[in-house]
C-alpha cells in the first residue's frame, strides 16, 4: 500500500527550505509520496519543486485545492445570477485549469473538495450553514446544482486534454451541502457522463456519512473503479491511532482490493489540522498504518 501525507506549497516559503524540510521527514520515515496542497500554483516554482520531489524521491499522487476556496472564496457554484458571482466562478474554473496543467508535470490528479462551494450562507459567527428557508433554498439549489455540472464539465474536459484525473470529494454535511456519500459522488460523476473524474474517498467524512461500515464500500466502488484517491485521518481528524477508528479492517480491504487490481492509487494522510505538530503526526501516522 503506498503512503502519501498532505505538504502544502507556499510561495513565501523561502527557498522552499520548510517543503524540503518535510520532504526528507518523509522520505526518511519510509512516505512513498507527498499530496501537495497548493492555493494558486502561477505563484509556485514548479522547477523547484521538482527538483526537491526528485532528491527525496517523493511521488505526488494529487494536488489538494482547497486552499483557493477557504482564503479567496473561489467556487465552481453559483447560487444568483450576479455579475460578481459569475466571474467568480469562472476564475475558480481558470484555478483548476491551472491546477490540472501543474499537475500534468507531476503526474497528479487534481482534487475538487471545497472549491464545488456551497449553496447555502455560512453564518459569519458561528461558521454553520445556515438553511435560507424552502422557497429561496430550492431557487439556489438548483442554480448551484446546474453551475456547478457545468463548471466540472469544463473542468473534465480540460484535465481530459491535459491526460490529468480529476477526484471529486465525498464530504461530510457539516462542511458541504451536496455530495456527502461516495455512492452519491459516483452516482452524480456518472450522470454527467465525465471522462476524466472519479471519487476521492475520505475515511474521516466517510465515517460521519456512511450508513454501514467503512470497509465494504471501499470493496464496492472500488470493483467498479470509481475510485480514484483515499484519504485517511482518525475520527477526530487526527492521526491514525489517536482516535476511536478501527482501521485493521478498513486497511485490510484496501490491500485486498490492490492485489486484486480494483485499486492502484495512494492512501493520502490529510490531517485537519495536524496536531500536535507535522513530524510527530507524520511518525504517528505511517507508525500506525504500517502496524496493520
Amino acid at each position: 500500500m503506498k503512503l502519501s501525507f498532505v505538504v502544502p506549497v507556499s510561495s513565501t516559503d523561502d527557498n522552499y527550505t520548510e517543503f524540503s524540510n518535510r520532504l526528507k521527514l518523509l522520505h526518511d520515515l519510509g512516505y512513498d509520496g507527498a499530496e501537495l496542497a497548493i492555493q494558486d500554483p502561477s505563484k509556485i516554482n514548479i522547477k523547484r519543486v521538482k527538483e526537491l520531489l526528485e532528491k527525496f524521491s517523493m511521488a505526488v499522487p494529487a494536488i489538494a485545492t482547497g486552499s483557493a476556496f477557504s482564503q479567496e472564496f473561489l467556487s465552481l457554484s453559483s447560487i444568483n445570477a450576479t455579475v460578481w458571482v459569475e466571474k467568480n466562478r469562472q476564475k475558480a474554473i481558470q484555478r483548476i485549469k491551472d491546477q490540472i496543467d501543474f499537475a500534468s508535470d507531476l503526474g497528479a490528479k487534481v482534487i475538487i473538495g471545497l472549491i464545488r462551494g456551497n449553496w447555502r450562507s455560512v453564518n459569519s459567527v458561528t461558521r454553520q450553514l445556515e438553511y435560507p428557508g424552502p422557497q429561496i433554498a430550492l431557487q439556489r439549489y438548483e442554480l448551484y446544482k446546474k453551475s456547478f455540472s457545468a463548471s466540472l464539465e469544463e473542468c473534465d474536459s480540460w484535465a481530459t486534454d491535459k491526460n490529468v484525473e480529476l477526484v471529486l470529494e465525498a464530504v461530510n454535511h457539516t462542511e458541504v451541502d451536496f455530495l456527502f456519500t461516495v455512492g452519491e459522488t459516483a452516482d452524480f460523476v456518472h450522470k454527467l457522463n465525465l471522462k476524466s473524474t472519479k471519487v476521492l474517498a475520505d475515511i474521516y467524512h466517510m465515517n460521519i456519512e456512511e450508513k454501514e461500515d467503512i470497509a465494504p464500500v471501499f470493496d464496492q466502488y472500488c470493483r467498479m473503479h470509481k475510485i480514484g484517491h483515499i484519504h485517511i485521518a482518525d475520527n477526530n481528524r487526527m492521526a491514525p491511532g489517536q482516535g476511536k477508528l478501527d482501521f485493521r479492517k478498513i486497511i485490510g480491504r484496501i490491500k485486498s482490493l490492490e492485489t486484486e487490481g480494483f485499486y492502484s492509487g495512494f492512501v493520502s494522510a490529510e490531517l485537519v489540522p495536524v496536531k500536535p505538530d507535522f513530524e510527530t503526526a507524520a511518525r504517528q501516522t505511517i507508525k500506525h498504518l504500517t502496524s496493520l
